[in-house]
């Protein structure tokens, strides 16, 4: 008997194209099953969603629970607002230095004392991305990851020669530094030396070891900040933004880039790109790489508010709020998929600590930061289907991408083996924003007084349900996720290597495929041998591939994984594997699996007949080959995220 099951709900997936009506049943806070009509009796308890849409539970990536407040605090009343916005998993930026816990030192000390502080306070599960800020730190990160499974880690490109605020000549103090360090371009290099160094030690790990980047150049800050106020005619988010200029933040992306590609380091995510400039750069960039596996991020507040937001210096942030051609710039991208994920980059500052009482609308005087979790969801659903975002599309971008990439590979979907976070969500309800109705500490929001159309009405954290029509329920139940955090896995099938005269194969095959998902398994692997296909009016049998039919598989499938092995790669063309992992790794949105094998030895050959006529040598210079080029050729891998690794001369 399931623990829970959430009726009549219209099911909103990522990688889908459509939304479909199913039920949802939930055991030991994981997905056990989801298709339509499960009997109500199968379950303990039973939630009626009323024909609500069903998203899976919003992983937020990029939020600063404790900068302000102490974090025992703000862990509280931060998660509660996430949870009322739908999300049910909160990645926050800590650091060591001036604000979150004031003091410097070396993670190993540090860290343990952040995780004592959010035990048992946090709503939503909760993990942390930290940014090594000296030269001690640098060294800590493998510890980090292997100890803690702390995977991601940040660069704030300005904090050496600007401040938070404005300008500053104690960022060597604010960071807490010690002697002679500094935190420039050079330890940047060396940070992501050592990332480079972590995901070529790692290789089930690599694809979510990953380090994120705040891109700014402070001499252009400084300068610009200077012109600004000397010259005195803006005010507000208009002479913030003129401070911080668009090409300050395109010139940091050219810098940040060219030093992954210098130092080999794989991941990298553009965070919070705010204008047409950054994301023009960000975008040259990916084009420029291949090689680099880059990821861009934009921000609810940069999609909703521009310099005109009559909420003033309530609205100022890091990177600053921009004109309102930016923000449709910005929705351009999130419609032709050149953004990755949208974020909160929620941190609550209070009303006392925002700005200055005695000059409230000084925007030099404010500090910079706003919360926003609670609006993320509500907000891009407002926005974006006005401008023909797909529900599913929105499934992508504050769901299944930042889970995939930051390696909480349990969560971001509602399919069965990954945790019940589930939204129930009202795309027809409007609501006008008001700040007394959040449950942040804050006590103001730069979107008060907005209008938005779609409104979360419950939150389920792995089967809990912690928020329901405007209130939050029960305790704080929110887990620390290790990563990369893997969901349980059950066991797959095995198709046969060799299907004879059968017309019908595909769609034999395929059936199978649609099985295997309907029920709960995770992989479905078919031989690359030759697959025959009668074709009647030919005087031979042509040959397809197994990767061939993989790339059918994937068009009709959503969830299971597809692989199969490529085997005797001396009569196979190096470069046509390649191309052929790229495009498998595009079409099936990274879950299929390619194994290449060196191929049969010689006693084999004879087994069955076959004249042996390869060498060894040959094979194996062959499947090195495939390999270099897989890990090298440029263009249509650069989305590949898969590791690659020989396997030995006999294949499995």
């Amino acid at each position: 008997m399931y623990d829970l099951l959430i009726k009549n709900t219209k099911l909103v997936r990522p990688n889908q194209t459509n939304v479909e009506v199913a039920d949802i049943a939930i055991s030991g806070g994981k997905v056990q099953r989801v298709t339509p009509a499960i009997p109500a009796e199968e379950a303990k308890e039973v939630h009626d969603a009323k024909g609500l849409l069903a998203f899976p539970g919003l992983v937020d990536g990029h939020m600063h629970v404790g900068i302000y407040s102490p974090l025992a605090e703000d862990a509280i009343t931060e998660s509660k607002a996430a949870a009322m916005g739908g999300v049910t998993s909160a990645i926050t930026y800590f650091r060591t230095g001036e604000y979150y816990l004031n003091k410097g030192g070396a993670y190993k000390d540090f860290y343990p004392e952040v995780l004592d502080i959010s035990k048992g306070r946090y709503w939503v599960d909760y993990a942390y991305h930290l940014a090594p800020i000296n030269r001690g730190h640098i060294d800590e990160m493998p510890m980090l990851m292997n100890d803690f499974g702390v995977s991601s880690f940040k660069i704030f490109m300005f904090y050496g020669g600007h401040g938070l605020h404005g300008k500053s000549d104690q960022q060597h103090n604010f960071l807490k530094l010690e002697g002679d360090e500094k935190y420039d371009f050079a330890h940047f290099e060396f940070i992501m030396r050592k990332l480079s160094e972590m995901i070529e030690a790692n290789p089930k790990q690599a694809p979510y070891i990953s380090l994120s980047l705040h891109c700014e150049v402070a001499d252009i800050l400084n300068a610009y900040t200077s012109m600004v106020q000397r010259d005195g005619k803006l005010k507000g988010l208009h002479a913030y933004n003129a401070a911080r200029p668009p090409h300050s933040e395109g010139l940091a992306v050219f810098i940040a880039s060219y030093l992954a590609h210098e130092t080999s380091c794989a991941n990298i995510n553009l965070l919070h790109l705010t204008s047409r400039k950054a994301l023009e750069a960000a975008l040259m960039m990916r084009d420029l790489f291949p090689h680099i596996n880059f990821r861009r991020e934009v921000t609810i507040g940069h999609l909703l508010l521009d310099v005109d937001e009559p909420n003033g210096v309530l609205a100022k942030v890091n990177p600053p709020i921009r004109p309102r051609a930016d923000v449709e710039f910005l929705w351009e991208k999130v419609l032709s998929g050149d953004v990755d994920w949208v974020v909160s980059d929620h941190a609550c500052c209070s009303t006392e600590m925002k700005y200055n009482a005695d000059h409230p609308d000084d925007i030099w005087m404010a500090k910079s930061g706003f919360g926003g979790t609670e609006y993320m969801l509500s907000g891009l659903h407002s926005e974006g289907s006005k401008r023909g975002l797909s529900l599913n599309r929105m499934a992508e971008l504050v769901c299944w991408n930042p889970a995939q990439r930051y390696g909480l590979l349990s969560k971001g979907d509602i399919a069965e083996g990954y945790d019940a976070d589930i939204v129930l969500f009202d795309p027809n309800e409007s609501f006008v924003v008001r700040a007394a109705e959040s449950e942040s500490g804050q006590g103001y929001t730069p979107f008060e007084g907005h209008e938005l159309t779609g409104k979360v009405k419950t939150t389920f954290v792995r089967g809990n349900k912690v928020y329901e029509n405007g209130k939050i329920l029960g305790e704080a139940k929110g887990q620390y996720v290790k990563r990369p955090l893997r969901r349980t896995m059950k066991f797959g099938i095995h198709s046969p290597s060799f299907i004879y005269n059968d017309a019908n194969i595909f769609d034999g095959i395929k059936k199978k495929a649609l099985w295997i998902e309907a029920h709960g398994f995770d992989w479905f692997s078919v031989m690359d041998h030759m697959i025959q296909i009668p074709v009647h009016g030919l005087p031979e049998e042509p040959f397809m591939e197994g990767w061939t039919l993989l790339s059918a598989l994937a068009a009709v499938t959503d969830r299971i994984r597809l692989s199969t092995l490529v085997t005797s790669t001396s009569y196979r063309n190096p470069a046509l594997l390649a191309k052929m992992v790229a495009n498998l790794d595009i079409v099936s949105h990274g879950r299929v699996t390619l194994g290449i094998g060196a191929g049969w030895y010689e006693a084999e050959y004879k087994q069955y007949g076959f004249e042996y006529q390869e060498k060894p040598a040959e094979r194996i210079y062959r499947l090195e080959e495939a390999i270099k080029l897989i890990k090298t050729m440029d263009g249509r891998t650069r989305h590949l995220s898969r590791q690659i690794l020989p396997c030995g001369e006999r294949h499995p």
